[in-house]
């Protein structure tokens, strides 16, 4: 067994990239062999993966396929946000297929955000969003279920990240899956010092790509602005797409005590997560978060907005989180219940240990060669039968 993982662009770092490195090491540390397809490297990341340089995908399907096939490869996961092209995504698969290569897809988004691709406030007036709609109904919609049918003819295993999106695949493409939670930190990554309440700071953490069209980041902003509570600070790391037109929103509508940080390393989110009392995520849609596991081994408070693909596998409403509906108020509520109330948000803190230890119970490698084994078995049967 030779395992590939093929990525977009592995030098973005972002959630998909850190969890791809996070897969490589688990099976590396299991002496399974394993090698990383990066399509793209835009920011000319030095790491240990196949940079192909890939620009226009789909003129170069054979490229990619000729790369992937010399290193001997017999299962590829791959880990991409959406179809880099539907049809030339469709067509790399069949020639790997042919080549004997198994291929794995992993949903690292809700699959009912494959529907759903509109959404974005800083549109330029309601005429360019109303097209928007008419264009995702009409093209893009018929494409997305296309390209999922054409995978399934193909025997494509299709892996989901949490019961949530398990559900949707099924209810809105009629797709069966295997669910593999992401492999997330790993046992000899150090972190900080754990922080007790007392020495935590005001801080209010969003992390994450600024998107708008997925994050909802201008939801929080105007939730914050309406807090006014002096003496915390709402801290935004990440960069992205919306950046500028985010940083832009903030100052004009005069929102207060908010900082965009740009994007940080994994030691500095960490560092900056046990230093904060609250992780707040207002998507509307997701895989799986890791950024909730990063959030609970720092000792620090979730509250979000229920969003497309949720699933409580990391957080439990009332118990270690707040999980709010897409409502303003209740989540402005919300976020002044932990505040004002420290008692409350030290209860919330001592149970992320409780879910924390049901969840470490899981083994990442283990369900992958579980989930081999059986695509495998039952390949075998479909054809005896």
């Amino acid at each position: 067994m030779r395992i590939g993982i093929l990525v977009n662009d592995i030098s973005l770092k972002g959630g998909v990239e850190v969890v791809t490195v996070y897969l490589a090491k688990e099976f590396y540390n299991n002496n399974i062999p394993v090698q990383i397809f990066s399509i793209r490297n835009t920011r000319d990341t030095d790491v240990n993966n196949i940079n192909m340089n890939v620009y226009n995908v789909k003129n170069e399907i054979t490229k990619i396929c000729q790369y992937i096939t010399n290193y001997s490869i017999t299962h590829l996961i791959v880990q991409l946000n959406t179809p880099f092209c539907i049809f030339a995504e469709i067509e790399l698969y069949r020639k790997l297929i042919f080549k004997n290569i198994k291929i794995y897809m992993v949903l690292h988004n809700s699959p009912l955000s494959f529907l759903k691709r509109y959404r974005n406030v800083f549109d330029e007036c309601i005429f360019i969003y109303i097209l928007k709609i008419l264009k995702t109904i009409v093209v893009y919609n018929p494409r997305v279920k296309i390209f999922f049918l054409e995978l399934k003819k193909l025997n494509v295993s299709f892996i989901t990240l949490s019961c949530g999106n398990y559900y949707e695949l099924k209810k809105y493409f009629g797709i069966e899956s295997y669910t593999i939670y992401n492999s997330v930190l790993q046992k000899n990554i150090v972190l900080p010092k754990k922080q007790d309440i007392i020495n935590k700071r005001n801080y209010i953490v969003f992390i994450g790509r600024l998107d708008e069209r997925q994050k909802g980041l201008v939801f929080l902003l105007d939730s914050w602005k309406k807090i006014n509570r002096k003496n915390w600070r709402l801290l935004i790391i990440g960069d992205g797409p919306d950046e500028e037109n985010l940083r832009k929103y903030a100052h004009n509508n005069k929102i207060q005590d908010t900082y965009f940080l740009g994007w940080q390393n994994r030691d500095n989110v960490n560092k900056i997560l046990s230093l904060s009392k609250i992780f707040v995520m207002t998507s509307t849609h997701e895989g799986f978060p890791t950024v909730f596991y990063e959030a609970l081994v720092n000792d620090t408070v979730i509250i979000c907005t229920k969003f497309d693909g949720f699933s409580d596998e990391l957080i439990k409403n009332n118990l270690n989180a707040l999980v709010c509906k897409r409502n303003r108020k209740e989540f402005i509520n919300g976020l002044h219940k932990l505040i004002d109330d420290p008692i409350l948000l030290k209860s919330f803190m001592d149970n992320n240990a409780i879910v924390l230890s049901e969840y470490n119970k899981l083994n990442v490698v283990e369900q992958w060669l579980n989930t081999f084994s059986y695509t495998k078995v039952d390949k075998e049967y479909k054809n005896n039968y």
